[in-house]
């Protein structure tokens, strides 16, 4: 997972970047939090989209 790689403890730490590990380049980390970030627009995009058809089915 990649919250993992950078150093984060997987979903319980998911709503916040992880910390840069000692052993992790910069250039690594940069590249990888890029990536997250990528995952986490993605993922809250697609929780939008699935909470507002969920409500639209009650507003029938």
């Amino acid at each position: 997972m990649l919250n993992k790689e950078l150093g984060g403890e997987g979903w319980a730490t998911w709503n916040e970047p992880p910390r840069k590990p000692k052993w992790m380049r910069w250039q690594t980390y940069e590249k990888r939090y890029r990536r997250w970030e990528r995952v986490v627009e993605q993922a809250n995009a697609k929780f939008m989209i699935s909470a507002e058809t969920f409500l639209r089915s009650f507003r029938r």
